[in-house]
């Protein structure tokens, strides 16, 4: 479901960024009675499966929202075992597994903390849940509409919108702005904030394939993650229908243009008959914006940190930072906000993201200097 582009002359919120983070951000702000109009620069669609790990603080704001058991029952299958693996090979002799509930049976294990624990759900998955969630609370969807730019004052933000469909352009005020457009974020440059941190610690090829024989020949049964150790690059494959289709994450040197077929081969144990559907190069960085907020405009999500992606730090972090701001917006919205309530969202969400982004990091290298016996195959 998306909303029709209609036009508007103002909204007390404008999002910039249809992604996860700006979703969650709007389907809030109309859960506290404010609208919202969110632009994006991209048609809708969701080509490439990432962000499937969405943790039990995430899935208990999806509660609230009303999708949680939605995504439960009809994203990713509900039974399917969520296993991490680590084998010698896939076909190969298996060294350790660490065993979770299902989707479905999560609920149960984590009852004594949480009425929600973690899902695994790749993001085709749960993003259109979300969609339709906000179009049906009265949020607007505006696809191939990009923020080219804003000005702002002490009582408003005049954003510059151009729509990639028809090449017109137009404005819109809003009371606040915010920016959960992602890594190369408009927004954040029109504000002047640059990232901190370490950039480019690696290069990763990921590749969407299909592979019957992943599941069907493996001796060890199914998981959401298989980590081979033994390869010449240590691979990982993870689950994204619970069937043939699996996302191929390979490091890569610099300037690295791997043969695949060899790769799979490799780590499989095998050559194996595979489809690929699509890929994806991308780097790796630890870093965190240098400041959330200037003025009426506000950093959520990627455009404010980027993680590795292991251990599920990112959207789950940029989730948290649109639950937080929500409520401060609608606070300052609806007039019960007090003049230095908008400065807690920086305040309590960077460090969060030093966290997320530090453990990530940590994890990521854990993972690459795991020390093997040298007659281990």
């Amino acid at each position: 479901m998306t909303s029709p582009n209609t036009q508007q002359s103002a909204v007390p919120v404008l999002v910039v960024g249809a992604g996860p983070v700006g979703l969650c951000l709007a389907i809030d702000l109309a859960l506290r009675g404010v609208p919202t109009t969110v632009v994006d620069r991209s048609d809708g669609s969701i080509v490439f499966p990432t962000a499937e790990s969405i943790n039990a603080r995430t899935m208990e704001h999806f509660r609230r929202f009303g999708l949680a058991e939605k995504l439960r029952d009809e994203g990713f299958p509900p039974d399917y075992p969520r296993v991490v693996r680590f084998v010698t090979r896939v076909f190969g002799s298996e060294l350790v597994s660490f065993a979770r509930p299902s989707n479905r049976l999560q609920p149960i294990e984590s009852e004594s903390f949480s009425p929600e624990g973690m899902l695994w759900c790749p993001r085709f998955w749960f993003e259109p849940m979300l969609r339709d969630r906000a179009v049906e609370l009265g949020v607007s969807i505006r696809w191939n509409t990009e923020c080219t730019g804003f000005e702002e004052d002490n009582d408003r933000v005049v954003a510059t919108l151009h729509s990639t469909v028809d090449d017109t352009t137009e404005t819109l005020e809003a009371t606040y702005l915010v920016g959960c457009d992602g890594a190369s974020s408009t927004i954040r440059r029109a504000i002047d904030v640059d990232y901190e941190g370490s950039f480019a610690e690696g290069a990763n090829l990921s590749v969407l394939i299909d592979c019957a024989a992943i599941l069907e020949d493996n001796p060890h049964g199914a998981a959401t993650q298989i980590y081979p150790v033994c390869g010449s690059q240590r691979i990982i494959l993870s689950a994204m229908d619970g069937m043939a289709r699996w996302r191929v994450t390979v490091p890569l040197a610099a300037d690295e243009s791997p043969d695949l077929d060899a790769v799979l081969a490799d780590n499989l144990g095998r050559e194996v008959p595979y489809q690929i559907l699509d890929s994806r190069s991308w780097t790796g960085h630890s870093v965190v914006a240098e400041k959330y907020r200037h003025g009426r405009a506000f950093l959520a999500g990627d455009s404010a940190h980027l993680n590795w992606p292991q251990g599920g730090h990112g959207m789950n972090t940029g989730i948290g930072d649109a639950a937080t701001l929500s409520w401060m917006l609608a606070a300052m919205v609806q007039g019960w906000g007090g003049p230095s309530l908008l400065d807690a969202y920086e305040t309590e969400r960077r460090p969060v993201a030093q966290w997320t982004v530090a453990i990530s990091q940590h994890n990521v290298g854990t993972q690459q200097r795991l020390p093997l016996p040298t007659d281990l195959t």
